[in-house]
């Protein structure tokens, strides 16, 4: 190794060893090296009393066995050893134990020849070197092209030794792991750790050893009595986190953060991993909690549940299902016989009114969450007047409420009535109510908790948690009385199909005051609550991970410059990424970040006002960039607060279950002093063409409710947004003042820009009614700050968004129609292709047109709009939308990288 330059194959093991030892010249006569490649490094070794010959031959060529090497090592680095005659090696190999340069069992024996994977870990123990990151790691592992053959336990110990210029690769950039290495190589590789070493306190206690002290491994096959080596690992993620406190308490904090790997496999907990100040990192070397390279660790809180102890559903049982077709695709499995007792309850859901109730346990499989039986399927009924409505409050639906139907389906419905929920709406159109039965009579629902209003639209709800209607694929019921579980499974469900029960009613990871700790490149699912949740974080990070399969959020993250990137996250009862944090007072940014993550089915359980993405209140300078974000009941962005970029992301398939609600919502009518929200060059595409009871309607790609003010939107591409004459569909609601829409492209949508429809010069605003009043006296607060950097805010209150001309701007858009025109239902569009009052809207330059306008791909959905486009003709100012680079990061993976 490292000596066979001359014969051009690239050296492999480089300088490893601590100390520079002085000797006079006293140059071997051996009789079998005149001539050879490494005669220099022969002679110097020999010189150094480190290797020596066998009458007068040294054998430059031969392999050199494990205990040679180690007596090598042992002697460069000034060891002292007592020489044993009758057995040389034993004293070599003792000393190399207590120093930890070896591991007791490592070897299977001392006396056959030692390869080069070997080699590295010896010499790697032997200097210390610590573990190779970031830019450097990844541009060493593209040059060993044979790196993943390499046994992941040598892994880190050949990265490192490349590092430190101890080995590099053959000609073809292979490495060769399990190659003999020969006496010349070892002398050149020996040459090379006297020359760059700095050997202390040879003699003593175990050397320092960095790559030890800065990685702590964690195996489900470990033993949380062993030391966390890579030989010797933990067991637990909660022995990891107390072995890194102990770390970070002793004082001795390791340059390079501390990296707690965990190996492949499932690690399921039975609480929730708790984290505070005495587990943080800093700045610039953080606690990383990540899969080890070329594995994927999961960090669970559910029961894997065996495939091959589903049955056949009992005869009795499949009798009362009511398709009968269906009873011999149905499987049971007792739950019960398996020990597992907990199964949480179905409790009442609904935005404020929640009865603040851990989610029930769920089934998933294959990391995709089944569905509950239920009535409809895929269709919606509603009611046909209220009998008592209750009141929508904690305390009013305690009350329950009763309505009428006109459909007999549910007098079908004979099996733990009372645990038979409403699912959907039954009032205000975005408000979800998830409502406990108490009674089902012919032609009446009595609901145990609920309220049933009347709103401008019809109800619509489903019916969940039937036995009864266990008929399609994907669909499970839980008789929590007898703990048996009922499955009709979907199409290729065997004996590979992964699933689990979520069962911790815990966060996976929770925190208050943590700061500087990573989670990387883990899977992360199962739990009836959510995944991580730390308050009065710092620079937490979470990166290139999946998170799955909760009952309430994905990721809760609330304190500054906080990062989740390049990660999966799906099928979350709640929000999917929860960030907030900035100091609202004195409107210093958060420096929090959400980029590059694709976001789905997330409000599975708390279905309104969760989102795929949520910037909480008060929060400052949030960046949300790059993302992909779709299959959301309900929002898929939720912001609140000022000073925040949303750019470049691709958002769809949004508002699935509701009416009068956005792709991107706002509330910010409220808080007028909440300014400089920019949102732009984002694809926001495919949503308002629900069908419910009635025609989905008042949905936009981008609302700031409730006149709603300041918001920047601009260069966006809204894309088939509504349908023929809908009921006010649109990209964007803003009904305020000092809104910005510009150089937006509108493609296919039924409306463009709707602002507020009614102008009265003489419109002022009246401060001391109740609907005013709060908010002029928390504007009194925030006004002299938040002027500073937006002057309008401190004369607010003298423009009235009824009376205030040209208060909003609408210029340089491109509104495309070749589908179906601008909706004139109510009313018709001003004629720079706006829906609101033509004097309440500054407005030029924007192209309105029914044919395709020179889109790269209209049928392919290519919006990027060619050079040679005749609309540049016709408005130079229309900006080039760098439609290309919308969405996730073509140059980043997304989810675990393996």
């Amino acid at each position: 190794m490292g000596g066979l330059a001359v014969k051009k194959i690239a050296i492999m093991l480089a300088t490893i060893i601590f100390i520079q030892l002085g000797a006079t010249s006293v140059f071997a006569d051996y009789t079998d090296v005149s001539g050879h490649w490494a005669l220099r490094f022969i002679n110097e070794l020999t010189d150094k009393k480190i290797v020596e010959g066998d009458n007068l031959a040294f054998r430059p060529d031969s392999n050199v066995n494990v205990d040679e090497f180690i007596k090598m090592v042992i002697a460069a680095m000034d060891i002292e050893v007592t020489p044993q005659p009758q057995n040389w090696s034993a004293p070599y190999i003792e000393k190399a134990l207590q120093k930890q340069l070896i591991y007791k069992d490592e070897f299977d024996k001392y006396n056959r020849p030692i390869k080069r994977c070997e080699i590295a870990k010896i010499c790697v123990r032997a200097i210390g070197a610590d573990e190779v990151s970031g830019n450097e790691r990844n541009e060493l592992i593209s040059r060993i092209s044979d790196y993943y053959d390499i046994y992941n336990k040598d892994k880190e110990y050949v990265l490192a030794a490349y590092s430190k210029h101890l080995l590099y690769g053959y000609e073809d950039n292979s490495f060769r792991s399990e190659r003999y290495t020969t006496r010349a190589e070892a002398c050149v590789i020996i040459s090379r750790m006297i020359k760059v070493g700095n050997f202390t306190d040879n003699n003593g206690g175990i050397i320092d050893n960095p790559i030890l002290k800065n990685i702590i491994y964690v195996a489900n096959t470990g033993n949380d009595e062993n030391d966390g080596t890579i030989d010797s690992p933990l067991k637990t993620l909660e022995k990891a986190r107390d072995k890194v406190r102990e770390i970070i308490s002793s004082g001795n904090y390791p340059d390079g953060g501390i990296t707690v790997y965990l190996r492949g496999g499932d690690y399921v907990l039975d609480k929730s991993l708790e984290l505070g100040s005495n587990d943080s990192g800093t700045e610039n070397n953080p606690v990383t909690y990540s899969s080890y390279p070329g594995e994927v660790a999961r960090i669970t809180g559910g029961t894997k549940l065996p495939y091959n102890e589903f049955k056949k559903i009992s005869s009795d049982m499949a009798s009362k299902l009511l398709d009968k077709t269906v009873s011999d695709k149905v499987l049971e499995l007792d739950l019960g016989k398996m020990g597992i007792e907990d199964l949480g309850q179905l409790s009442r859901r609904g935005y404020g009114i929640s009865a603040d109730v851990i989610p029930q346990a769920e089934l998933y499989i294959d990391s995709d969450r089944m569905q509950l039986a239920r009535w409809p399927n895929s269709d919606w009924v509603g009611t046909t007047d209220i009998v008592r409505s209750g009141a929508r409050s904690k305390k009013g639906v305690l009350e329950g409420a009763v309505y009428k139907i006109d459909y007999d389906r549910p007098t079908k419905w004979k099996t733990n009535i009372n645990e038979i929920y409403t699912s959907g709406v039954l009032g205000p159109n975005y408000f979800y109510g998830y409502f406990p039965i108490e009674k089902i009579e012919p032609g009446q629902i009595t609901l145990k908790e609920g309220s049933v209003t009347s709103y401008y639209s019809k109800h619509f709800i489903r019916y969940e948690n039937i036995f009864e209607e266990l008929d399609q694929p994907g669909e499970y019921y839980i008789d929590r009385n007898t703990k048996m579980l009922y499955l009709y499974p979907k199409e290729g469900f065997n004996e590979n199909s992964d699933i689990w029960l979520s069962q911790l009613s815990e966060n996976l990871i929770s925190g208050t005051n943590v700061s500087n700790v990573t989670f990387k490149n883990l899977k992360m699912e199962s739990s009836r609550a959510g995944v991580i949740r730390i308050k009065d974080a710092k620079n937490i990070t979470v990166e290139n991970c999946e998170i799955a399969d909760t009952g309430t959020n994905g990721v809760y993250l609330s304190g500054t410059e906080c990062t989740v990137k390049n990660s999966l996250i799906h099928d979350i009862g709640s929000t999917g990424i929860s960030i907030s944090g900035g100091d609202y007072d004195n409107i210093i940014s958060s420096g929090n970040v959400v980029e590059n993550n694709h976001i789905y089915k997330a409000a599975q359980i708390e279905r309104s006002y969760q989102a795929g993405i949520l910037v909480g209140y008060r929060s400052v300078g949030t960046t949300v960039s790059h993302n992909e974000v779709h299959d959301m009941p309900h929002s898929a962005v939720i912001i609140y607060g000022p000073n925040h970029t949303i750019e470049y992301n691709n958002i769809y398939d949004a508002v699935k279950e509701f009416h009068d609600m956005d792709a991107i919502y706002m509330n910010v009518y409220q808080y007028p002093w909440e300014r400089n929200v920019v949102i732009r060059r984002n694809f926001i595409h495919d949503l308002g063409q629900q069908t419910f009871t009635e025609k989905q309607m008042n949905v936009a790609g981008i609302r700031t409710d409730n006149n709603g003010n300041g918001l920047q939107v601009l260069e966006n591409v809204f894309y088939n947004i509504g349908y023929q004459n809908a009921n006010g569909i649109r990209g964007v609601c803003a009904q305020g003042i000092d809104n910005v829409v510009n150089g937006n492209i509108f493609i296919d949508t039924s409306g463009t820009y709707e602002g507020s429809h009614t102008y009265n010069p003489d419109a002022k605003w009246d401060v001391q009614s109740d609907s005013v009043k709060g908010i002029y006296a928390q504007w009194q607060i925030y006004s002299p700050k938040y002027s500073e950097s937006n002057p309008e805010v401190a004369d607010f209150f003298k423009h009235h968004f009824a009376a205030y001309e040209n208060a909003n701007k609408f210029n340089n858009n491109l509104i495309v129609n070749i589908k179906f025109p601008l909706s004139t239902l109510n009313g018709n569009p001003a004629s720079q292709g706006f829906f609101a009052n033509d004097r309440l809207v500054e407005a030029a330059g924007n192209i309105i047109t029914k044919s395709d306008p020179g889109f790269v791909n209209y049928s392919g959905g290519d919006f990027t709009i060619k050079e040679d486009s005749s609309v540049y003709k016709e408005n130079p100012d229309l900006p080039k939308i760098d439609f290309e680079n919308i969405g996730l990061l073509k140059d980043e993976s997304v989810g675990v990288k393996k």
